[in-house]
């Protein structure tokens, strides 16, 4: 599956004095479940409000779907973005909104990843992939490094996932 892997992480402003030594360990309960017509990213980022005990962050699904959609004027025309959708900016709005302290990157540095892990904090990361980006999904990292990459589905919440790296042969 080729494609863009874009990368946006939400690091919650929670510096814990403990360094993990393991994968991020999110409670089952505490994990959100994807709804049509998607919310993954929204649900990826009440998983980790609701391990982390951060109140704003709880019921974050339930007040998105009670967003409303938003029309803007780009390049001549108008585009609608639903209030599903989990672009950059609106995650960006919503948390500020909420009040909620969070770091990002937009690029492939693991700098923020790695402290995210070290803390026990857990992060946001986000896929895109075809032509014109229009495919995405969100997921919720407990874990990366160099052979791995651990993270929770919101699509299927109950179950951990692992992705392996390998190089391709061209």
């Amino acid at each position: 599956m080729k494609g863009e892997m874009r990368i946006f992480v939400v690091l919650l402003a929670l510096l814990l004095p403990t360094v993990a030594l393991a994968d991020v360990k999110i409670a089952k309960s505490n994990r959100i479940a994807n709804e049509g017509p998607g919310y993954c990213a929204w649900c990826a980022l009440e998983t980790l409000g609701r391990h982390h005990h951060i109140k704003e962050l709880v019921g974050l699904v339930e007040s998105r779907k009670k967003d409303p959609d938003e029309t803007y004027l780009e390049n001549g025309r108008y585009v609608t973005y639903k209030a599903n959708s989990g672009y950059d900016w609106t995650i960006k709005a919503k948390l500020d909104k909420l009040g909620v302290k969070y770091k990002r990157t937009d690029n492939f540095d693991k700098t923020l990843i790695n402290q995210a892990i070290e803390n026990d904090l857990g992060f946001v990361i986000s896929f895109k992939r075809g032509a014109f980006g229009n495919s995405a999904h969100a997921v919720t990292g407990i874990s990366l490094d160099d052979k791995e990459f651990k993270y929770i589905d919101p699509n299927d919440p109950g179950s951990t996932y692992t992705a392996t790296r390998r190089s391709e042969e061209r």
